[in-house]
């Protein structure tokens, strides 16, 4: 078995992380199924917060801690990185980040 990575936004508009993860989770069931091993956030059963990384905007940074193999996101069974701040539009979103077991 395999692994994907996967950086999935979700507004924070009156939504806290664990309401947006769990949006985005059964959103991902919903559109890849309950079978398992979909290389995508509906693998996840948790996420970790991390920080913006300095120099980094929020889309720039989730990438940086997958490409890095930072401890936090790196294991495809474990918890997913959620990074909150805004987008390249200026709206206040999560970013779920991490790998997903497919």
């Amino acid at each position: 078995m395999g692994a994907h990575s996967f950086v999935h936004f979700r507004s924070a508009r009156e939504k806290s992380a664990a309401e947006a993860f769990s949006d985005a989770r059964a959103n991902a069931l919903y559109h890849y199924g309950h079978n398992g091993y979909t290389g995508t956030i509906a693998e996840k059963m948790s996420f970790k917060m991390l920080p913006i990384v300095d120099g980094k905007d929020i889309e720039q940074s989730a990438w940086h801690y997958i490409d890095t193999a930072h401890p936090a996101v790196d294991d495809k069974y474990g918890p997913a990185g959620c990074i909150h701040g805004k987008d390249k539009d200026g709206d206040e979103v999560y970013c779920f980040f991490g790998w997903a077991a497919c």
